[in-house]
């Protein structure tokens, strides 16, 4: 039993070094070669400041707010529908012109002519990117129900949702933040305001592409998974597993990353030998309605033509691998390889080029720099995560083009701020990593959510240095991310605290 727990106890540690590794090169190599937008000083000088101001109001916080005050659930709850309010209207306010922005543009108008009766415009498109099929598929029912409505523009109507899912994962960050419905609750509001801060959310809460489509879900699935585990009720709990269960169907048929922190979990809790109480909880319900709903969802996606026909000549799953294997690892920077698979007539041709290219540039995925490159592309592009993702405004000059828009005046200032706050919470998640290895050194426990947060951030940064580079595909990581880095602030202040003690 002592020989199992100090293996398992030296797996955490290599864990957590190599966590602390990987974002000690994003910090430093980031910095130090800021990408648009971005100045290394100021980086510099507005992570370390924004690190600082973190853990001094999770102190004060900690310290000085009664448990009345931060636990009131009126409170909390009125912060987080006015969270909700001030989305909506902030994303009226900014629209953007969906049928400019690529990809995004390509979904949404596909969902619009469905949702009309009408074909596909654009039928090429969803022949050579299939995994956007389901995506428009769904959207198209928000645009049908909108029209059952009465709602001549569907954009107000298929807002709400996108708006909930962000308001969602605020929530469940709240649930996740602590080892016990009260420890939820005295943190949830400094979560909350977490969210509040994180100026990509504001900018891309409109874009209902798969990133924002999926924005909740890996969240929402381990919140909804706790308090199934936690609940008495045999009935709530029923719902809440099967009601998570769909939840995750419908992200796994958007966007495959979803899983990773439902992965992390699983390997977390089967590595604290906690895989009973998931079956005495009836986690089977969770997995059985998954199934159920991605067998569905994939029974009503191959009723149409268009699935069936992009069996043939879509992407292969590996040509975003291919497409990360040279450079700065993205689309544009990888043009020609992507233009030469598009002329491609089958998947099986594509397949066989991919293969053959991969192969080819075997050694360059590993070459040093092209992972640097690729590491400043995903973490730290300095462009709020996208220049083809909701940008175009309908009616350029006002505040918010200003703030958003790649040509507003006021846009680089934007993204230093909102990077330097994405890089304050790396600096915590390097600090929280390097004071668990502490701990585990020490024998001291470290708590089973901080352990599944830091291994979710860890695949997540593993698969971006594997796929396609693109800083848009951090945005629906986000609140993971955020979480991750409460729960560090507070492994610091424990740190401290107990430092003081001694």
């Amino acid at each position: 039993m002592r020989k199992a727990c100090d293996t398992y106890r030296a797996i955490w540690i290599a864990i957590y070094l190599l966590l602390a590794i990987m974002l000690g090169i994003i910090l430093i190599a980031s910095i130090t070669e800021p990408q648009h937008n971005l100045f290394g000083w100021q980086m510099a000088v507005g992570t370390v400041l924004g690190a600082f101001a973190l853990i001094v109001v999770f102190c004060l916080w900690q310290r000085y707010i009664p448990q009345r005050v931060a636990g009131n659930a009126g409170i909390y709850y009125g912060l987080l529908i006015l969270y909700g309010m001030s989305l909506y209207g902030v994303s009226c306010l900014g629209r953007n012109m969906p049928d400019s922005l690529g990809d995004y543009g390509q979904v949404w108008t596909g969902a619009a002519e469905l949702a009309g009766g009408e074909g596909l415009s654009q039928e090429w498109y969803f022949k050579i990117y299939s995994n956007n099929i389901k995506p428009m598929l769904f959207l198209s029912v928000l645009f049908r129900l909108s029209s059952a409505m009465g709602m001549k523009d569907p954009f107000y109507f298929v807002l709400i949702f996108s708006v909930l899912e962000v308001v969602g994962a605020a929530w469940s960050a709240g649930v996740l933040v602590g080892d016990s419905p009260e420890e939820s609750r005295r943190y949830r509001i400094p979560v909350l305001l977490l969210f509040v801060f994180l100026l990509p959310i504001w900018a891309n809460t409109q874009a209902f592409y798969t990133d924002s489509m999926s924005f909740c879900i890996g969240i929402m699935a381990l919140a909804g998974i706790k308090l199934a585990l936690r609940t008495e009720s045999r009935g709530r709990r029923l719902l809440l597993l099967g009601g998570t269960g769909l939840l995750v169907a419908l992200g796994f048929a958007i966007k495959v990353t979803i899983v990773i922190p439902l992965i992390a979990g699983f390997l977390v809790l089967l590595f604290c030998g906690r895989i009973r109480e998931l079956l005495r909880g009836k986690i089977w319900i969770f997995l059985l309605f998954a199934a159920i709903g991605s067998v569905l969802s994939n029974w009503w996606a191959g009723s149409y033509e268009i699935t069936q026909i992009a069996k043939e000549t879509s992407e292969p799953v590996i040509d975003w691998i291919a497409l990360g294997m040279k450079g700065d690892g993205s689309w544009e920077g990888n043009k020609e390889f992507v233009l030469y698979a598009l002329q491609l007539p089958t998947k099986a041709d594509k397949i066989e080029y991919t293969k053959a290219y991969i192969w080819e540039n075997r050694r360059e995925f590993v070459n040093p720099e092209h992972l640097l490159q690729k590491l400043r592309c995903n973490f730290a592009s300095g462009s709020l995560g996208a220049w083809n993702y909701s940008y175009y405004q309908l009616k350029p000059g006002n505040l918010l083009y200003e703030l958003f828009s790649p040509w507003g005046k006021h846009f680089w200032r934007s993204s230093q701020f909102c990077f330097c706050y994405l890089f304050a919470n790396y600096l915590l998640i390097f600090l929280g990593a390097v004071v668990s290895v502490v701990f585990l050194f020490q024998k001291k426990g470290v708590p089973v959510m901080k352990k599944i947060t830091d291994l979710t951030l860890l695949g997540n940064i593993i698969f971006l240095m594997i796929w396609e580079a693109n800083n848009r595909l951090l945005y629906n990581q986000a609140p993971m991310i955020l979480l991750c880095g409460v729960l560090s602030v507070r492994m610091v202040l424990a740190y401290l605290q107990a430092a003081k003690s001694n």
